[in-house]
């Protein structure tokens, strides 16, 4: 490092200014940086690090374990609840991110996980945790998706999740609220969540590691509705919709309801990749398996054997615990590993910055290139895309044609 801070001469080492000091010091790092990196590429020549996120997913994954009814596995278990009280705050929540506020459903989540691996109660980390939840409300103030969770456990009833009428998925794809309005990960969550509410599944879990001391009131009175806002305003108008929604929910046409459930078992078989997984995300890995397993399919069904092998690919072991990943995510840090190389190379070459400049244009004519041939392609329409037309700029927007020449801005 001295050698990067000064010039040697025979009789020592001649101090550089202030400035060329920091500069030093800048190229130094940046090197450093990129030896780092270099060392961490796959003999393929890609990318891979752990994709951290927050304790729901550990916490989810030991429920779908517990929900799938899978063989004990202790050390599993230990590494999963190690990692979520590593990132346990000082107050006892867990947080969306290192140093954010508390977020209740995320705590809640990961309070039953805990549990579930065996935490008691009245352990005093749990004990601290459970006062941070009751005084923000308790259980009946968790989230839409941390409820479809707790109710495939028992833990809250299914009514307590909101509304999603599994024949949604009929509705043709001119209709202006249909499945291929949704993103993929989207909709391929909402499959799953449909087919869970409609069939109901639940797996009994012994007293002890169940959440009823998370409920203020006793479970029999607590309310689940979200609470309202001013008479006239969008909560209020969900919230009528997910009470109308409920009210054929407890009275479906027996016959469309049938319909609408095959239709949905069928479109989750069809869209199983080839890993055994849906979406390619963490929702979609563990809720298609457990909706499969409402409608009836068992452990030993080729389909869930499948799906069983592709849930463990989000493990990362990080050796005395486990954290598991919302994805699998070598395209983005390959992506982002090349393009920091790339931009130091550059930097370092004559001309660079115009270089850098000339290398952003071409990525983003390929980029727009790429959005209006899917958008205009009635195959990728079909398959969930019709969401890039409305990323393509329009003649005179952001950068769009202004003279119909296909140009686009000067």
């Amino acid at each position: 490092m001295s050698e990067a801070l000064g010039v040697n001469y025979a009789d020592g080492v001649v101090a550089l200014s202030p400035h060329d000091e920091l500069v030093a010091k800048v190229d130094f790092t940046i090197e450093r940086a990129r030896r780092a990196l270099l060392a961490q590429q796959h003999l393929e020549g890609y990318w891979q690090a752990a994709l951290e996120a927050h304790a729901e997913m550990n916490a989810e994954y030991i429920i779908f374990n517990r929900f799938m009814e899978l063989p004990p596995d202790t050390e599993l278990d230990r590494k999963l609840a190690e990692q979520i009280l590593e990132t346990r705050q000082s107050d006892g929540s867990w947080a969306l991110f290192p140093g954010g506020k508390g977020d209740l459903s995320t705590t809640i989540e990961a309070y039953f996980g805990l549990k579930l691996t065996g935490m008691r109660a009245g352990d005093e980390p749990m004990m601290q945790t459970r006062r941070w939840i009751l005084s923000r409300g308790g259980i009946a103030n968790s989230n839409t998706l941390a409820r479809f969770y707790l109710a495939a456990m028992n833990q809250v009833p299914w009514h307590a999740t909101a509304a999603l009428p599994v024949e949604i998925a009929l509705l043709p794809n001119w209709f202006p609220l249909n499945m291929y309005e949704l993103s993929s990960w989207a909709r391929g969550t909402v499959f799953a969540l449909m087919m869970l509410q409609a069939k109901k599944p639940t797996v009994q879990v012994d007293l002890s590691k169940g959440v009823r001391e998370l409920y203020i009131e006793p479970p029999q009175f607590t309310k689940f509705a979200t609470r309202g806002g001013r008479l006239l305003s969008l909560r209020n108008l969900l919230r009528g919709a997910d009470k109308a929604l409920h009210l054929y929910d407890r009275h479906p046409l027996r016959s469309l309801r049938a319909r609408a459930l095959r239709h949905c078992e069928n479109w989750l078989l069809e869209h199983q990749d080839a890993n055994g997984s849906w979406g390619g995300i963490q929702p979609c890995y563990i809720l298609t398996p457990m909706a499969l397993k409402g409608l009836g399919y068992r452990n030993e069904h080729p389909v869930i054997v499948k799906a069983l092998e592709a849930v463990r690919e989000l493990i990362w072991d990080l050796g005395d615990s486990i954290l598991y990943q919302p994805c699998v995510s070598p395209n983005w840090d390959t992506a982002l590993a090349a393009k920091a190389l790339l931009d130091h190379w550059i930097a370092g070459r004559p001309s660079g910055a115009a270089k850098r400049r000339e290398v952003a244009d071409r990525t983003s004519d390929l980029q727009e290139r790429r959005l209006v041939n899917q958008a205009s392609d009635p195959g990728a329409r079909r398959m969930g895309v019709r969401v890039l037309q409305r990323l393509v700029p329009r003649p005179g927007r952001f950068g769009g044609d202004t003279d119909g020449s296909g140009r686009g801005d000067a």
